[in-house]
């Protein structure tokens, strides 16, 4: 995405800002297990957002090479979603049904 951003004469933030900047500040102060759940309810919450804008973008983005950069990334995303909803799970205690359920 940098390069392609690169290409395209634009720039993207350095700094963590705004929400992710209190997600940190806030899982700073956990520890342990706490830190394990609010941690993976963080992951499973961003890479619903991310999925979701690069379903958008893959759709509908006029930019060609945005489009199928985001075309290629979100099926990596989709599998990372669905793995980050399975580490929750596991760390929270609760069963994630399967599709076969």
């Amino acid at each position: 995405l940098m390069q392609l951003v690169s290409q395209k004469g634009a720039t993207l933030p350095t700094d963590t800002t705004g929400e992710n900047k209190g997600m940190v500040d806030h899982l700073k102060n956990l520890s342990g297990a706490d830190f394990d759940k609010a941690y993976m309810s963080h992951m499973v919450t961003d890479h619903k957002k991310d999925v979701k804008e690069f379903q958008r973008e893959a759709t509908k983005a006029q930019d060609p090479d945005l489009k199928a950069f985001a075309n290629q990334t979100l099926p990596v995303l989709q599998e990372h979603l669905r793995l980050a909803q399975t580490v929750q799970a596991t760390v929270t205690g609760e069963r994630r049904q399967s599709k076969a359920d």
